[in-house]
């Protein structure tokens, strides 16, 4: 996202000075359809699917229209006039390369946030499918004279626009949180190295440190949470749990961990203990 922002102020800002290049540099004397080739340049590429097109591609589009109207218009390529000729060509191939790279951005944009609300949706049928389940069930339901329903819902036009920002905001939050929680993961897995187990569960992540004292554990921890506040500028919750003192089995590990994350004045036992899988990060 920061990618984009900065793509889309630095065309903002070349558009702005190229422009207002002839008020810069008097001797600059840049053909008029130039301009108006630019800014059709940009709009093309904005509005179309071209940015996913090679830069060569999209240059062999436009450089011809180019040349042309630089006939038409009766304007002269080399001599005295080349510097104009090259800053004209100049000025087109930036323009595309810079909305090329807007677009690309706002396309990945785009596809990020397809793919975490596809990603919560549960599986269903397409019509296509569906619709050959719903005969039969007509059927049975026919044969055996039993009830049955069947619904169309769609919704309301005047409640989407609300709905669309809410889930808009919600979907910039989970992207950001998943972008957080993948920083975090490669700060555990840059300061663990010599442990090298990080797992995630649910919200939070598991980490291994075998063979390790509870001076050791303490000094890890500080250093965690230094790394984090430095690189990440993120304040870590970190609890823990000690074998075999504090807890004997996997189980009970990971729950008197997670407890003692939640409220670090928690009083382990070993038969603090609730069942519970964690998913690898890496290993």
């Amino acid at each position: 996202m920061r990618r984009l922002q900065i793509a889309i102020m630095v065309l903002i800002g070349w558009l702005f000075f190229f422009y207002n290049i002839e008020r810069l540099s008097e001797p600059i004397n840049i053909a008029s359809f130039v301009y108006v080739l630019v800014a059709l340049s940009c709009i093309f590429v904005i509005l179309t699917p071209a940015y996913q097109l090679q830069l060569h591609w999209i240059f062999a589009g436009i450089v011809p229209i180019y040349i042309v109207l630089k006939i038409y218009f009766d304007y002269p390529f080399f001599g005295s006039n080349l510097p104009i000729t090259v800053t004209e060509f100049v000025a087109i191939a930036v323009t595309l390369v810079l909305s090329r790279m807007v677009m690309q951005g706002v396309a990945g944009a785009r596809e990020a946030v397809a793919e975490l609300t596809l990603s919560q949706l549960r599986e269903g049928f397409p019509f296509e499918a569906g619709q050959s389940l719903i005969y039969r069930e007509i059927r049975r339901a026919r044969l055996n004279d039993r009830p049955l329903a069947l619904l169309a819902i769609s919704p309301e036009k005047d409640s989407l626009a609300v709905a669309i920002d809410r889930f808009v905001k919600e979907a910039q939050e989970e992207i950001m949180t998943r972008y957080v929680d993948a920083r975090i993961a490669n700060m555990l897995l840059d300061e663990l190295q010599d442990f090298n187990i990080v797992t995630q569960r649910n919200d939070h992540f598991i980490a291994l440190l075998a063979e390790t004292s509870p001076e050791n554990v303490e000094r890890t921890i500080k250093q965690l949470r230094a790394a984090s506040a430095e690189k990440l500028g993120v304040q870590l919750k970190i609890g823990h749990a000690l074998f075999p003192s504090e807890a004997v089995t996997f189980e009970q590990l990971v729950s008197n961990a997670e407890r003692r994350m939640i409220d670090p004045t928690h009083r382990l036992r070993v038969d603090d203990g609730l069942p519970g899988e964690a998913a690898t990060v890496n290993t």
